[in-house]
């Protein structure tokens, strides 16, 4: 009923942070789960959520 309304839509970023002003973050533990959240694996994962139990997914993802 609401599907595709601009309301929904609701966006979620990684943004890895310099390791050069930020020396105590883990950078390269940023850097695999950022890599990891573009993965293909990742992305089958989120789009299959909820079609088991109701017949479609709950979420979509998409890369830009």
């Amino acid at each position: 009923m609401l599907e595709g309304d601009p309301m929904l839509h609701n966006p979620y970023t990684v943004i890895v942070v310099s390791s050069e002003r930020h020396p105590d973050v883990n950078h390269q533990a940023a850097v695999r789960f950022s890599d990891s959240l573009l993965s293909d694996d990742v992305h089958a994962v989120i789009n299959g959520y909820g079609v088991e139990q109701f017949g479609e997914p709950l979420f979509f993802s998409h890369t830009p």
